[in-house]
């Protein structure tokens, strides 16, 4: 175990929790049903998604198998985050590779927290299935598996097992374990504070890659529940800040727009809006892919926007455009999405919708660009997750555009 897992394991325990709960788990029906509560959503949004889902299956399988399941768990993923559990549960049995184990697995979170516990079991016991299977395939490698095991130990943990889910976070050997260390992190008793900072700083003295990101994570979860108390509040923060010096310059960079964007949950809107000017200033001299720096700079708007700097938010998304404008002939056209996407998303949760409409209907033109259906496929899903996770619903236009892209899902791939 990581010097992270063990830690946070040890603090599970230290705070009080007995290693076995059973007794106090949810209580289920005596007829358990297959069926999760689903979240209402507007019908156009639910259409989205089967849109999306049905234009994977157009995909051949072979030779395009990985990234056929690739977009089929993106889809089904976000099917759960938007409470479409019927679909997510009928599109996990359709992924042929290990990520139906990941599906399943989350579901199974979903399961537990519905209090079906004789469902949430039964996918675990499904998607552990998916990991072994995974684990002793010839071309298998051990984060996949892993993938699954950490999300197994969440379910298990919220149905109240806690020594299953202790064990199968100890399978867990390639740092994938973050869902696991950030629950523990997000429902350890008050008193446990001092045990979780333990964790943080044994991963420090690891000081790799991994354990810096890991620490982050669960830096996150601490500094949402414990922002108003300034002084674990700083506590937290140098610890997060010691560890991005071990972190991708990126993934530094993103850091610090999601820990903005908790000042901003809190209420503490200058010290959001000082951390996304910081990030902005950072950004003016930062070396990244053009469509990944239009990705960051929308969670910078983002942030400018939740921080009560409106008028900030959409200069900045502006200026993002007329950035992809003058750099537009040097991103490939197969990426101009992967920017176009997250940028529209912002203008939407900014307020000014036609500004979304025009950028979102600019990354469906593009798209359609590439001679090749596999990344017009790639596209097309990661715009409509976009518009399911920003609210968005599209004109007709713009659903006959969407329709037109994939009526050309066809060799050559």
């Amino acid at each position: 175990m990581t010097a992270t897992r063990s830690l946070f394991v040890a603090a599970l325990l230290v705070a009080g929790v007995p290693a076995q709960v059973d007794a106090a788990a949810p209580a289920v029906s005596d007829a358990a049903s297959d069926v999760l509560t689903t979240r209402v959503i507007p019908p156009a949004q639910r259409e989205l998604l089967e849109f999306a889902f049905d234009a994977t299956v157009l995909m051949p399988l072979r030779p395009h198998a990985v990234d056929r399941c690739m977009l089929q768990e993106q889809v089904a993923l976000c099917c759960i985050a938007h409470g479409q559990f019927d679909l997510a549960l009928a599109y996990a049995e359709k992924i042929t590779d290990w990520r139906r184990g990941v599906v399943q697995a989350e579901l199974a979170q979903v399961a537990a927290e519905q209090e079906n516990e004789e469902l949430a079991a039964a996918l675990c016991d499904r998607a552990a299935r998916a990991a072994v299977a995974q684990q002793n395939a010839e071309a298998g490698q051990p984060w996949q598996s892993d993938r699954i095991r950490s999300r197994i130990a969440v379910a298990y943990k919220r149905l109240g097992r806690l020594d299953d889910a202790v064990d199968m976070a100890r399978l867990v050997q390639s740092g994938q374990t973050t869902e696991f260390e950030t629950e523990v992190a997000g429902t350890l008793d008050d008193t446990a504070f001092e045990a979780q900072l333990q964790a943080m700083d044994g991963a420090l003295r690891a000081g790799g890659m991994q354990e810096a990101m890991n620490l982050t994570e669960i830096g996150l979860v601490l500094l949402e529940r414990y922002y108003g108390d300034p002084s674990r509040r700083e506590r937290v923060l140098d610890r997060v800040a010691r560890a991005t010096k071990n972190m991708p310059a990126m993934a530094a960079i993103e850091l610090e727009a999601r820990i903005a964007g908790v000042a901003a949950s809190q209420g503490d809107q200058a010290e959001a809006q000082r951390r996304a000017r910081a990030m902005r200033e950072r950004l003016a001299t930062f070396r990244m892919h053009k469509e990944d720096l239009m990705e960051v700079r929308a969670r910078v708007a983002r942030t400018f926007y939740e921080a009560g700097a409106a008028g900030e938010a959409i200069d900045e998304l502006n200026e993002t455009i007329a950035f992809y404008e003058q750099h537009e002939d040097e991103i490939l056209n197969m990426f101009r999405a992967d920017g176009l996407a997250p940028v529209a998303a912002a203008y939407l949760a900014c307020g000014s919708e036609p500004a979304a409409v025009a950028t979102y209907r600019r990354a469906i033109e593009n798209a359609a660009l590439n001679p090749n259906a596999r990344p017009r496929l790639q596209d097309l899903v990661l715009i409509v997750c976009s518009m399911v996770d920003a609210g968005f619903e599209p004109p007709r236009v713009m659903r006959d555009q969407l329709q037109a892209l994939r009526a050309g899902l066809k060799a050559p791939w």
